[in-house]
């Protein structure tokens, strides 16, 4: 579920890692097997800046959204898996699931309690997981450095680019589509934000992981997406 912790206990550290393999394949079978073992194991990717062009791919309408060849498939259950993937991934890291599984089963593998589901239940309520604080990390980059990921072009351009995008997965045009969708297209196709916003290929899905989309199914609207989106684009990229 999550990487060794430093413990204070050779023993400990070398049995909690062992447990934690038992665990990840009990998790795996119960939920969604491989794709649950993905999420909480596996640390998601997003194109970079500097990472070149790929050639276009043929897209197709797919259950409402527009969605890269790569993802077609012989059947919907391939698409569809990615993007509960990509949804309970997002959940996992906006709710800090993966570092609090990661400090209750350290603190029951070093205790090693005759009753463990006991022992966690006292923890929760005598000793709460607290969520980390964490802050944004500086761009220290020279200023002429940074100059070079500054989109410059007119707001009116850039938001008629990310109209484009945003219809790709509504092409009904109902006004909304689905944040994890479109997470999933880009990291399929990286040519959509490639060719749109080759400066902040990394930095819009990251952007768009942190929207509030307020609603558990994750969709949201073009004037959510736009001024997220907007926001991002303001500052460099290149990152």
């Amino acid at each position: 579920i999550c990487p060794t912790g430093a413990t204070s206990n050779g023993a400990a550290d070398f049995w909690y890692t062992g447990v934690s393999g038992v665990v990840a394949v009990e998790m795996a079978d119960r939920w969604q097997k491989s794709q649950m073992a993905v999420v909480l194991t596996q640390p998601r990717t997003h194109p970079t800046s500097h990472q070149p062009a790929t050639a276009s791919t043929t897209t197709f309408v797919r259950g409402g959204c527009r969605l890269p060849e790569q993802m077609a498939g012989p059947t919907m259950k391939d698409a569809k898996s990615a993007v509960l993937s990509e949804e309970m991934s997002i959940f996992a890291d906006q709710t800090h699931v993966k570092e609090m599984l990661h400090e209750y089963l350290r603190r029951v593998l070093l205790n090693k309690p005759d009753d463990p589901i006991s022992f966690l239940m006292d923890e929760i309520k005598r000793n709460p997981f607290v969520i980390p604080t964490l802050s944004a990390m500086p761009d220290d980059r020279p200023e002429e450095e940074k100059a070079k990921y500054i989109d410059a072009r007119p707001i009116e351009e850039k938001m008629s680019l990310l109209k484009d995008i945003f219809d790709l997965f509504d092409p009904n045009q109902t006004g909304s589509a689905v944040r994890a969708e479109m997470l999933v297209g880009f990291m399929e196709d990286k040519s959509i934000l490639l060719s749109a916003f080759p400066k902040h290929t990394s930095e819009i899905p990251q952007a768009l992981e942190l929207l509030d989309c307020g609603k558990k199914e994750g969709t949201i609207t073009f004037e959510k997406f736009s001024d997220g989106m907007m926001e991002c684009l303001a500052v460099a990229g290149g990152r």
